[in-house]
């Protein structure tokens, strides 16, 4: 009992260390961005969602469902950019969207580095250090920190190596499988198409193997996929329904051609200063994947070792060539990215370089296989020490490469501390897409300019500008008319049947207490009232959302009672 209770304390230890040296390596690798100012450009989008939750709250007007901020009015749920969980923070407790944005991306760096190294000590079966430089080359990659800290929804990719991880330790426990759905669902509430698609992808590619792995089988495989994609889409469904719904009413089309070659490749891999290669169709920034020349020397080693040395790790090895793979986009007519964009969720997505991001994860994966192998085998201290030096020189140099990538974000002026309470809601023209998007929830301001990454929202025409009412009415009179995040509340007195003109942009989505919503021939909301006095309440719910408010529910709780059945059948025993 004794030995079990101190090899307990043991575990516990070697975790809080191993934490602990997270935090300070994450924090050193943010330091460089956001010092007392916001993101830039398209960073801006970020700040601005917070923005809105903070505001929508503070308001008394509780989570947001719709974005007054811009568009005329666009869904805020149904985006795939929002990240749910952040939203709630920062309306819960009123965080401003700078400090929202400084501790998401603090926080994420913390979970890629934890997840990249329990990934390679579970999956990987590689010692403690190997597996730390694999957890820190991976959240220091070009990749995971461009998007990340460009795109604030792609910081959701720190959960990819848990879901693995995760995934991997539920083939001997369900309740780590079930952890891995909870880690999917996380990802499908904080991140956008992208963050999903990597991880459910890296999910297939890594389980294919283990099918035919001594001791596990295709059954095994079977139930912890469908364990932790059951739970992952349930959880996150809240978000995920209203999502894909708004994606089929509002599709967007690509015609990719984007087909990166090997030697584009590599350079995404080695070149820290990448430059824009010739006959692709992105900015140079869309091709950043850095890990430096020793990782990836490294990793090419521990790739050939994963297919030769026992125990040999094929899923490794499927991760690390199907992510290759994907990155070089449209190759081929029948190229795995062309195939994989057939599928639904899939044909919404163009840039076949960000896989980047799972080369990244699966090359530092590979590093530390090759690293942990060469200390197996060499029995010289004086060589173990040389391998160890190789090991902190290898995570060194991406840790400084995201330092200094992240110091040259684009970065703006603080927000202002403005009352949001203080000016009625109205529209103002020529607010710039990105440049002070940010403030537009605090000066209670909406835009007709849109900058939606991931939604083809048509936007209205003809949308009042100014301190003008934000309703009226073709015959009759309006009083009370109050504009709220989800809600508009107006009082209409009309002799005969009439039509109540609304500020902003057309959704099938808003509701009314009487009469019927339409859409003007300039886009923006009409709403149909019989003659007579009425008190309306107009509100806002996206299609879906009750069905994934129940489906997230169901999630939770199957979570709960698989967490629990374990501890509860130890107490029948008992």
């Amino acid at each position: 009992m004794r030995r079990a209770t101190q090899a307990a304390l043991r575990r516990w230890a070697v975790r809080g260390v191993v934490l602990a040296a997270a935090i300070v390596v994450a924090q050193a690798l943010r330091a460089m961005y956001l010092r007392g100012s916001t993101p830039g450009l398209e960073g801006q989008l970020g700040v601005r969602a917070f923005e809105v939750a903070r505001t929508s709250f503070l308001r008394g007007d509780g989570f947001p469902l719709w974005d007054r901020s811009q568009c005329g009015g666009s869904p805020y749920l149904g985006n795939p950019d929002t990240t749910v969980i952040g939203t709630l923070v920062a309306g819960l407790f009123g965080v401003r969207g700078d400090a929202m944005v400084r501790g998401y991306l603090l926080v994420a760096a913390i979970v890629g580095i934890t997840g990249g190294y329990a990934w390679a000590r579970r999956a990987l079966l590689v010692d403690r250090l190997p597996a730390f430089m694999a957890g820190v080359v991976f959240a220091a990659a070009g990749g995971v920190v461009f998007h990340g800290g460009f795109r604030l929804h792609f910081a959701a990719v720190a959960l990819l190596p848990w879901v693995l991880a995760l995934a991997r330790m539920g083939e001997r426990d369900v309740r780590a499988a079930a952890g891995a759905g909870v880690a999917l669902g996380l990802v499908g509430l904080e991140g956008g198409l992208y963050p999903l698609a990597f991880t459910v992808v890296a999910l297939l590619l890594v389980s294919v193997p283990r099918v035919f792995a001594h001791g596990v089988g295709a059954a095994t495989v079977g139930r912890v996929l469908g364990l932790t994609l059951g739970l992952g889409i349930c959880l996150a469904a809240v978000k995920l329904v209203p999502m894909l719904d708004l994606i089929t009413r509002y599709p967007r089309v690509f015609a990719e051609k984007d087909s990166p070659q090997w030697p584009h490749f590599f350079a995404m891999l080695g070149e820290a200063e990448i430059n824009r290669p010739a006959g692709v169709n992105y900015s140079a920034d869309e091709y950043r994947g850095y890990v430096g020349p020793l990782v990836v020397g490294m990793g090419i080693a521990g790739a050939g070792t994963a297919l030769i040395l026992k125990p040999r790790r094929w899923d490794l090895f499927f991760l690390l060539v199907g992510s290759m793979l994907l990155t070089r986009g449209v190759s081929s007519p029948n190229a795995p990215f062309v195939i994989l964009s057939r599928l639904p969720l899939f044909h919404q997505m163009n840039v076949p370089s960000r896989w980047i991001i799972v080369v990244d994860l699966a090359i530092a994966g590979a590093a530390a296989v090759a690293l942990h192998e060469a200390i197996k085998a060499v029995k010289r201290p004086h060589l173990v020490a040389i391998l160890l030096a190789a090991g902190v020189l290898a995570a060194a140099d991406p840790l400084a490469a995201a330092r200094k990538l992240y110091k040259d974000l684009p970065q703006q002026a603080p927000l202002p501390k403005l009352d949001p309470l203080a000016r009625p809601y109205h529209l103002e023209p020529g607010l710039d897409d990105l440049a002070r998007k940010a403030e537009n929830p605090m000066k209670n301001l909406g835009t007709d300019s849109c900058y939606s990454l991931s939604l083809e929202l048509p936007p209205a025409r003809a949308l009042r500008m100014g301190e003008v009412p934000q309703a009226w009415v073709d015959a009759g009179t309006l009083s009370k008319v109050l504009v709220r995040q989800n809600t508009w509340v107006l009082d209409v007195d009309a002799p005969g049947p009439t039509v109540v003109h609304f500020n902003q942009s057309f959704s099938a989505d808003w509701k009314p207490s009487i009469g019927r919503v339409a859409k003007s021939p300039a886009l923006m909301l009409d709403l149909a009232l019989p003659a007579g006095r009425h008190h309306v309440v107009l509100q806002y719910r996206p299609r879906g959302f009750f069905t994934g408010v129940a489906l997230t529910s169901l999630g939770v709780l199957a979570t709960l009672t698989v967490l629990a059945a374990p501890l509860l059948r130890r107490r029948r025993r008992a």
